[in-house]
């Protein structure tokens, strides 16, 4: 149910832990699911990172979406993140708590956990503390701007399974993908990580506990150096070694030009 302002209701935050308990087995259900399904002929990867690239993206998908209503139906929550907070604000960080667990059980069973270190420190970093976060309702409003990130990680996703797939750099589709998750990158990781940071910085003295601010912005600093390797990665990928092709390929076709020209006079 929306609410007018944002306010905490008691009531409606003890259905916690049931909707935690449920995003865990909804998703492994839905991981179940998406294994019935015959992965197509031409994508070249093992079955369990096409069933996380999926299912990773639907939560992107979804927290993308309930983030960005969050911000249009309380814009309390830009005005005060520290105070702001309420059923669907909650309920969000619940949800996205209950998720990052279920892809940290995931990643450990199919032994990814190390191979994709940036994935498990970001999720053990989010699992502390966004968990404390709702479980003692404090920093909601934060909680919730820090994961406007999701919305970045569908088309993060989208890529991937793209690349995966078969599409090259010069498919049109690829390209309007990496355009889209480049400015969702600024838009839904940068600058909600910037708030965050700040809020953490300057606003310290609003919450008694030095222990869980140090946690929170220690957690901040974790996501922000994971998002730093991934942005430069995308950037490699994405723009340095596309570059680089092209302007080889460029000076290929200049040589054999040059070469023809040479052999006709």
């Amino acid at each position: 149910m929306f609410l007018n302002k944002t306010t905490v209701i008691t009531s409606d935050l003890e259905y916690g832990y049931p909707v935690f308990c449920t995003t865990i087995i909804a998703f492994s259900a839905f991981n179940k699911i998406v294994s019935l399904i015959s992965i197509p002929a031409l994508v070249g990867t093992d079955p369990c990172t096409w069933r996380n690239l999926i299912v990773s993206g639907i939560h992107g998908l979804i927290a993308g979406i309930w983030g960005c209503l969050c911000l249009l139906l309380y814009p309390e929550l830009i005005e005060d993140p520290y105070t702001a907070s309420n059923p669907f604000i909650f309920h969000m960080v619940v949800f996205c708590s209950g998720y990052f667990v279920y892809d940290f059980i995931d990643h450990f069973i199919n032994g990814k956990s190390l191979q994709q270190w940036e994935v498990t420190l970001h999720h053990i970093a989010c699992i502390a503390i966004f968990w404390h976060n709702w479980h003692t309702r404090t920093f909601i409003g934060y909680s919730c701007i820090a994961l406007l990130t999701e919305g970045n990680s569908f088309f993060l996703h989208s890529r991937k399974l793209l690349r995966i797939c078969k599409f090259g750099y010069e498919s049109i589709l690829y390209r309007v993908c990496v355009v889209l998750n480049f400015v969702t990158f600024i838009l839904f990781r940068v600058l909600p990580i910037m708030i965050v940071f700040h809020g953490c910085y300057f606003t310290y003295y609003r919450h008694p506990n030095l222990f869980v601010v140090s946690m929170t912005t220690l957690c901040t600093v974790i996501v922000a150096v994971v998002n730093s390797v991934l942005l430069w990665r995308l950037c490699k990928t994405d723009i340095i070694i596309p570059y680089y092709r092209r302007v080889k390929t460029r000076d290929i076709k200049q040589r054999l030009e040059n070469n023809n020209s040479k052999k006709i006079d």
